[in-house]
C-alpha cells in the first residue's frame, strides 16, 4: 500500500496548499484554521506528530466542521498507531463527508488491520460506487476490498492447522526459516541468523540437521566453502542431498546484487559453490531456488525487468546446453504486487508461494496452484486460515507425501526467540500428489568398497532419461524420486564394472512406500553375468516387446564403451508348459536380442546366443514372483 500512501500524502498536500476547507467550512473559509491545519502537515511531514496533533485540534477548535483536519488528525493518530482515535477522527471526516474518500480508505484499513471485516467492507463499497477516481486508487481499494472480503470468508471457515516446534535441537533464540528437506526426510537443511552483524545485515548461514532413530540431532553449521563471512541463504537442496543451490549477496564472482550459487557434495564435503552464470542471474536480485525433485527445473525469484512488478517467480531448465534462458510463470501466478518464496513440490506439478498480491489475509500469504499443461497454472488458491494470518508468511515446504508442511513463524507461543520452523499437518486440499522414492547404496560385489556410480531412471519405451544423479562417492548412497503413475527402469553403472538393472512399474499402483536396495556390481571379468529382468516378451512369444527398449539401448551403450567383450546371450523360462517348447522359445527370445543388437551396430561376430529353457532356475518355480525371476535374460562375458 505504499503507492496509496503516497498518493494519499500529495492529494493532502495539495488540498492543504490552496483551498482546503472551501467546500467543507460553511460561509467564508477561516484562513486561521487554514493556517494551523498547514502547520500540522508539516509537522506530520517531519514525523513531529505531537505538534502536528497540537495544530489539526487547534484547527478544530476554531472550526468544528473543517473536514480535513479530522482527516489530518484521523492520519496523525494512525501513524502512531493509535487505531481507536483515528477511527473517531476518520469517522467525524466521513460524517462532514460522506463522499471523502481518503478519510474512507484510510478509515478502511485500519479496520482490516483491526480485523474488523465487516466494518471494512461497509466503508469502502460506497467508494467503489464512485467514478472517475484515480486508477492506482481504486486498484488499490479493489485489492483491500477482495483482501476484506476473502478474510471475513476465511476466518468463519478455518482449515485445520496444528503446528508443532520442531524443538531446540533445531530452534534458538535467533532466526531459523528457509526448511529443506531431502526426499528421504532424514536431512534437514535451514537458515539462521545469529544477530552478529557484517556490514550493514544480520550475518545468514546455512545449517543442517540429521534424524536418527525418528529424532532431529543438533543442528551444525555447515561451514565453508558454502558459508562466508556474506550472507548465505534462501537455499533449495536437490531430492538426493548431492547439490545444494543457494543464494548469497556480494559474494565475489557474482552477476548482480544476490545471486543463485549451487555445491556439490564430494563424499561428505561441499565442493566450492559455482554460480549459475548469466543464464539464471542477471545484474538484479536472484533468490530463493526451488528445485524439481528430477533436478531438471529450477523456480526462483527476480526482481529482473520484464516482471509483473515487484518480484516475480521465474524458472529455468536444464538441458545439453546448460540452463536456458529464465521463464516468467505468467500472470496465473505473477501480480503488480511481490510473489516469493516458491517451493515446488517432488510431485513436480505442485506450486506453494506466498504473493502480496493476490487476495488474502494481510501482508502476505501463502498460495498454492498445480501445473495443467506447458507453463499454465490452475488459479492460486489461498492455503487459508489459521495457516494465514494478517501478518506476513513465509515460505512453507511439503514432504513427499503431502502430509506434512514444514514453515517459518515468530507468531506463536512456544517459540525460542525470533522466527523458528514449524511443522504441521496438510489438510488434504492443499496436499499435492504423493511420491515414493528409491534408496539404496551401491558397493563392489566382493571387496564390498562403496562405489560412485551413475544411476539412471529411464522411460521403459524411449529410453529418455527421466533422472539422473550419481552415488555418493564415500558412502555409496543415492535417493531417486518415484512419481506414482509413473513406469521406470533403472540402471545403475561404474567405470569397470557390469550394469545391474532393475524395473519399476507404477502406472498401475498408488502406493508411496519407498523402495530400499542395496545393489553389488560386479568387475567386468570373463564369466560374470548380467542378469536382465526388464527385457520384454508376451506370454509363449518372442517379439520384443517395446518395454525392453531402454534395457536394450544401454546394453548396446555398454557393448559399444567396451569395445573388446565377447558376450554370451542367455534366454531362460520358468516350468510353465513343456520343457521341448520352453527350450525353443528360450532360443528364439535369445536370438531376438542378438538380432537387434546387430541392427544397432554391434558386431555379430562378438555375440553369441543359446536357449537354456527352465533347465538354470535362479529361485523356486512355485510362486508367481520366483516365476518371474526365473524369466529372464542373461549376458555372460565369454572373454575380454
Amino acid at each position: 500500500m505504499k503507492e496509496l500512501k503516497n498518493i494519499l500524502n500529495l492529494a493532502l498536500f495539495l488540498l492543504l496548499g490552496g483551498c482546503a476547507g472551501s467546500q467543507n467550512m460553511p460561509g467564508k473559509p477561516n484562513k486561521k484554521a487554514e493556517e494551523s491545519l498547514t502547520k500540522s502537515f508539516h509537522a506530520f511531514d517531519l514525523t513531529e506528530y505531537k505538534k502536528a496533533e497540537e495544530y489539526a485540534l487547534k484547527a478544530i477548535k476554531i472550526n468544528s466542521k473543517f473536514t480535513e483536519a479530522y482527516e489530518m488528525l484521523g492520519k496523525i493518530y494512525q501513524e502512531q498507531k493509535m487505531f481507536d482515535k483515528a477511527i473517531v477522527a476518520y469517522s467525524k471526516a466521513i460524517e462532514l463527508d460522506p463522499l471523502r474518500i481518503y478519510a474512507r480508505i484510510d478509515l478502511a484499513q485500519i479496520y482490516f488491520d483491526k480485523r474488523v471485516y465487516n466494518d471494512c467492507l461497509e466503508i469502502l463499497k460506497p467508494v467503489k460506487e464512485m467514478q472517475g477516481q484515480n486508477r492506482q486508487i481504486m486498484t488499490d481499494v479493489d485489492k483491500l476490498f477482495a483482501n476484506a472480503s476473502f478474510a471475513l470468508t476465511a476466518i468463519n471457515n478455518p482449515v485445520p492447522f496444528n503446528p508443532v516446534n520442531l524443538g531446540d535441537k533445531i530452534n534458538s533464540a535467533w532466526e531459523e526459516y528457509f526448511p529443506g528437506l531431502t526426499i528421504d526426510e532424514q536431512t534437514l537443511y535451514f537458515t539462521r541468523r545469529d544477530g552478529s552483524l557484517h556490514v550493514y545485515m544480520q550475518n545468514e548461514d546455512l545449517f543442517r540437521a540429521d534424524k536418527k532413530q525418528g529424532l532431529w540431532e543438533v543442528a551444525q553449521n555447515i561451514g565453508g566453502p558454502i558459508n562466508t563471512p556474506e550472507n548465505e541463504a534462501a537455499f533449495t537442496v536437490s531430492a538426493d542431498g548431492q547439490y545444494l543451490f543457494f543464494t548469497s549477496c556480494s559474494r565475489p564472482g557474482g552477476v548482480g546484487s544476490c545471486d543463485i550459487w549451487v555445491s556439490k557434495l564430494n563424499g561428505d564435503a561441499w565442493q566450492n559453490p559455482f554460480n549459475l552464470g548469466k543464464a539464471v542471474n542477471s545484474s538484479e536480485w536472484e533468490t530463493q531456488p526451488s528445485l524439481t525433485s528430477d533436478g531438471k527445473t529450477l523456480y526462483f525469484v527476480s526482481n529482473r525487468p520484464g516482471g509483473y512488478g515487484g518480484s516475480d517467480i521465474y524458472k529455468s531448465t536444464f538441458g545439453e546446453m546448460g540452463w536456458t534462458t529464465p521463464l516468467n510463470l505468467g500472470s496465473e501466478i505473477n501480480t503488480i504486487e511481490d510473489e516469493q518464496f516458491p517451493f515446488i513440490h517432488p510431485d513436480g506439478i505442485t506450486l506453494y508461494f506466498t504473493s502480496s498480491g493476490h487476495p488474502g489475509m494481510g501482508k502476505s500469504d501463502i498460495f498454492y496452484s498445480r501445473l495443467t499443461g506447458i507453463n499454465k497454472w490452475s488459479k492460486p488458491v489461498n492455503i487459508g486460515y489459521p495457516i494465514n494470518t494478517a501478518g506476513e508468511e513465509w515460505n512453507m515446504i511439503v514432504n513427499r507425501t503431502g502430509e506434512k508442511a514444514y514453515y517459518s513463524s515468530n507468531g506463536l507461543i512456544d517459540g525460542f526467540g525470533g522466527m523458528d520452523i514449524y511443522s504441521f499437518d496438510l489438510y488434504d486440499g492443499a496436499k499435492p500428489k504423493s511420491v515414493s522414492y528409491l534408496k539404496g547404496t551401491v558397493y563392489d560385489a566382493k571387496t564390498k568398497v562403496k562405489l560412485a556410480a551413475r544411476i539412471q531412471l529411464l522411460d521403459p519405451v524411449s529410453g529418455q532419461i527421466i533422472l539422473a544423479t550419481n552415488s555418493n562417492s564415500m558412502s555409496g548412497g543415492f535417493i531417486a524420486t518415484l512419481q506414482s503413475g509413473v513406469d521406470y527402469v533403472l540402471n545403475v553403472s561404474c567405470k569397470g564394472y557390469l550394469f545391474h538393472s532393475e524395473s519399476f512399474f507404477l502406472k498401475e499402483t498408488t502406493s508411496d512406500e519407498p523402495f530400499l536396495m542395496d545393489i553389488g556390481l560386479n568387475l567386468i571379468a570373463t564369466g560374470e553375468k548380467i542378469i536382465s529382468r526388464n527385457i520384454f516378451f508376451d506370454v509363449n512369444k518372442f517379439d520384443l516387446k517395446p518395454e525392453s527398449i531402454a534395457e536394450l539401448s544401454k546394453l548396446v551403450e555398454f557393448l559399444k564403451y567396451n569395445a573388446e567383450l565377447f558376450i554370451e546371450i542367455g534366454g531362460h523360462t520358468d516350468n510353465s508348459g513343456d520343457i521341448a517348447d520352453n527350450q525353443k522359445l528360450s532360443e528364439n527370445r535369445a536370438r531376438s536380442v542378438f538380432d537387434y543388437l546387430v541392427a544397432k551396430g554391434i558386431d555379430k561376430t562378438r555375440m553369441t546366443y543359446k536357449g537354456y529353457g527352465e533347465s538354470e532356475p535362479v529361485t523356486e518355480n512355485v510362486s508367481e514372483s520366483g516365476k518371474a525371476k526365473n524369466r529372464r535374460t542373461e549376458f555372460k562375458i565369454i572373454s575380454k
